[in-house]
């Protein structure tokens, strides 16, 4: 969750013999490590894509290690352990209205046309189509998606629902996708949170986005 509790993201790694995640261990049937975000992808930026990485929490010095090899040479990284949230970050349980799987980069653009005008986009359903609209002071903009689109492969759509959300938070979130999802599962309902599901080119990875709605916009 972000500071301002606007935006939340579930991120999964599931052992899998195809993905990266070659093995996985426990003595606990749980175990919670709070690690600053920021330091730990300055340690990662570090790390070749060569090299095998192996995190471990050192639960007697209590601290998150990553350790990096490669033909001999090995290096370790060791993060300090920050005292955990006592706030609980369930998901979000949300009837949704809508639901669409959409390719990402066609979302994407349409995002970039809401620039245009505004910082906010809103999602609607109606009329068997889902749309994206960008609407300021100097103009207006529509992106609208029809079931016989091939950039919209699949739609469902119980009832008309409408929803602004912030769009640096989108194109943030929709950007970071395109590195590895062309596809997203978009889940909505009239001014209620998003749900981004990113669907993963690497097997085993799950990531899902929720971001909360702007009201009164």
């Amino acid at each position: 969750m972000d500071p301002s509790h606007v935006a939340m993201v579930s991120a999964k790694m599931n052992k899998t013999e195809k993905f990266s995640l070659a093995d996985f261990s426990s003595d606990e049937p749980e175990v919670k490590v709070t690690v600053n975000v920021s330091e730990l992808t300055r340690v990662l930026d570090r790390i070749d894509k060569k090299e095998k990485v192996e995190l471990e929490y050192d639960t007697v010095a209590n601290r998150f290690i990553v350790k990096a090899t490669r033909s001999g040479q090995a290096r370790t990284f060791k993060l300090y352990v920050m005292e955990p949230s006592e706030e609980e970050l369930p998901s979000p349980k949300i009837s949704f209205k809508a639901d669409a799987r959409i390719k990402t980069d066609a979302l994407y653009e349409a995002l970039k046309d809401v620039d245009l005008w505004s910082e906010h986009a809103v999602f609607e359903s109606v009329d068997e189509a889902m749309a994206v609209i960008g609407k300021g002071d100097s103009g207006d903009n529509l992106t609208r998606w029809t079931k016989e689109s091939e950039d919209l492969l699949e739609y469902k759509s119980d009832e008309d629902s409408k929803a602004t959300y912030t769009l640096s938070y989108l194109t943030s979130i929709i950007g970071q996708a395109r590195k590895e999802a062309p596809v997203l599962r978009v889940r909505w309902s009239n001014d209620m949170p998003i749900e981004i599901e990113v669907e993963s080119l690497k097997e085993g990875v799950e990531v899902t986005y929720h971001l909360a709605p702007c009201i009164g916009v």
